[in-house]
């Protein structure tokens, strides 16, 4: 399912964005790539810019030291999150139980409030068949979510052709099977042209 784009009269007018969460990326230790994986997701979803958002470590940096500005971000978030069909949450690493306050309140609004679908995205596999195997990946807002079945999750690698279908395909109205668990088959990443074994 392919969503129609819509245009902008005025700031987040749009109603089918994509809100981009990194986790791994912190205040203390940016991650100098994330705005190539960011720049990727444009050019793999062919949105306008204004239809894929996050925010970045600029803005994060900036709210710690402003407790004005921390207000006005996370109302930002909750603003964008709100006009988003999706929220994509890449992960990079085994996090070891940490907890990432941003991506807290972006997982609290995405899921809590707003009912959205989570693509789950890893950097350094090439398929997922059984997401239990990335646990350690999972910060503590995800992880709850994930083992209590309260969001609906698709689990995916970084990879172009799975990132696309899952962004065309999943929406507040068209969730992923399997609840929490979702995977693609072996059969669909065949068609990504993806070996599995």
């Amino acid at each position: 399912m392919s969503n129609s784009l819509l245009r902008r009269k005025k700031k987040y007018e749009y109603k089918n964005g994509t809100y981009v969460s990194f986790v791994g990326s912190t205040i203390d230790y940016p991650d100098p790539l994330f705005f190539k994986y960011y720049s990727m997701i444009k050019s793999w979803i062919h949105k306008k810019e204004y239809d894929v958002t996050t925010i970045t470590h600029e803005e994060k940096e900036l709210a710690q030291k402003n407790p004005g500005f921390h207000e006005k971000l996370l109302s930002e978030i909750q603003e964008k999150i709100k006009n988003s069909e999706q929220l994509v949450i890449i992960l990079k690493s085994p996090i070891a139980d940490t907890e990432d306050s941003w991506c807290n309140h972006e997982i609290h609004y995405a899921v809590d409030r707003h009912n959205l679908p989570i693509i789950v995205a890893y950097l350094d596999t090439d398929y997922i068949l059984d997401p239990m195997h990335f646990y350690e990946y999972w910060p503590l807002s995800l992880k709850c979510r994930i083992l209590s079945n309260k969001a609906s999750c698709i689990h995916i690698p970084f990879r172009k052709e799975p990132f696309k279908d899952a962004v065309a395909q999943f929406s507040k109205q068209n969730k992923p099977k399997g609840n929490s668990m979702g995977v693609y088959s072996e059969k669909a990443y065949e068609i990504f042209g993806i070996k599995t074994s």
